[in-house]
């Protein structure tokens, strides 16, 4: 009787003791935690992966219109044209679930990078006017062509409201060479600013004999 007395005090010991350091683990673990849940950070110098951008969204007013300015004067393809409806898992567009979207995708030349979407949310609506300056939180986009004054041209002859016509002026690239950019400033249908430009490293220059 008294050995069965002592093994039972003994596993009550033995259970205690495994509960104490149960607790004290987890009590370790949750003051931890707060400083686990931050991602060491990268050491000095050294540097971060880039990431790219593929595509930029434009939610607009009228496709039909954005999509005739995108292509017919910038010269984009339409690549993807697709009709659905707005559901409780679309983008907040405060319509509410069963009213008309339309998504196209409009490629550049690059098959990969510098798409851009245009998403219209219902019927199509009066286009705005530009707003007489920029905010924080607008965009200008950047479209690059080969073709500045062909571009400018067919602005022209479709009434695209320009902001500053085309001047070619000599800007320091990030080689240390001198870059010849001729660009220009326009709104598209929705009243983004677009900056249309073209560059092209300055040709080098001969070397020269030394005088004797």
């Amino acid at each position: 009787m008294l050995l069965l007395r002592r093994r039972i005090h003994a596993e009550a010991l033995s259970l205690q003791s495994r509960t104490v350091r149960r607790l004290s683990f987890a009590a370790l673990v949750a003051l931890a935690a707060p400083g686990l849940a931050q991602p060491a950070p990268a050491p000095a110098g050294e540097p971060v992966s880039p990431a790219v951008v593929r595509r930029t969204t434009l939610v607009v007013n009228d496709i039909d219109a954005s999509i005739r300015f995108y292509r017919d004067v910038l010269g984009f393809s339409p690549r993807l044209d697709n009709r659905g409806r707005v559901a409780a898992s679309s983008l907040p567009s405060g319509l509410s679930p069963g009213s008309p979207s339309r998504f196209v995708l409009m490629q550049g030349p690059d098959p990969w990078l510098g798409a851009l979407g245009l998403l219209q949310y219902g019927p199509a609506k009066p286009l705005p006017a530009p707003a007489p300056a920029l905010h924080p939180g607008d965009v200008v986009l950047t479209i690059e062509t080969h073709e500045v004054e062909a571009v400018f041209g067919r602005m022209q002859a479709s009434g695209v409201r320009v902001l500053r016509a085309p001047e070619t002026s000599e800007l320091p690239g990030p080689d240390g060479r001198r870059w010849t950019t001729t660009f220009m400033f326009a709104y598209d249908p929705d009243g983004r600013l677009l900056e249309v430009s073209s560059r092209q490293p300055e040709a080098a220059k001969p070397a020269q004999e030394p005088v004797p």
